[in-house]
């Protein structure tokens, strides 16, 4: 995925399938891919998310358009997790239920840093880690609709790769 559009590999024959990204929708580059467990590709474009089924060497999108805001259309990071979307694109993050599309908007509030620009999701069973330039929060999944103080909060200035299974 890339510039270029969706790439998929044919072992049977050593070969690959190329389908162009304006060919998909209405986008430029794939910044994300997400497969779901029902596996449909959710990709995020500099244009929003959407969800495409696969079937018979060719396809069809699945889902309205996801994720445009009034400051970037762009989805850099996505996040399944059971029947919530997560998009990031940079500036914001949000959370989509997939039964209804309804959309919430994750704000410092509820426990993103504010000067995190997120980039990067990660989650385990109870909880999701946004990470960015400048921080990471790491927030309840199930995001109540009473606000809360934020579980966590780190600032740094650079950060390193490291990694450790979440508790």
């Amino acid at each position: 995925a890339g510039d270029s559009g969706l790439f998929r590999y044919q072992p049977d024959n050593n070969s690959w399938q190329h389908w162009p990204v304006r060919q998909l929708l209405h986008a430029n580059t794939v910044l994300a891919l997400q497969l779901s467990p029902d596996q449909q590709l959710w990709l995020g474009t500099d244009q929003g998310a959407v969800r495409l089924k696969y079937q018979h060497g060719t396809f069809t999108i699945t889902s309205p358009l996801l994720g445009q805001s009034a400051l970037s259309n762009q989805v850099h990071s996505l996040l399944l997790q059971g029947k919530q979307l997560w998009l990031s694109n940079g500036s914001s993050l949000s959370c989509y239920q997939l039964d209804s599309w309804q959309k919430l908007e994750v704000l410092t509030s509820m426990g993103l840093v504010d000067t995190v620009q997120p980039r990067q999701l990660l989650a385990n069973a109870q909880h999701l880690l946004v990470g960015g330039a400048s921080g990471l929060s790491r927030l309840a999944l199930q995001l109540p609709d009473q606000q809360q103080p934020p579980l966590v909060r780190l600032y740094f200035d650079s950060l390193s790769s490291a990694s450790r299974q979440l508790p």
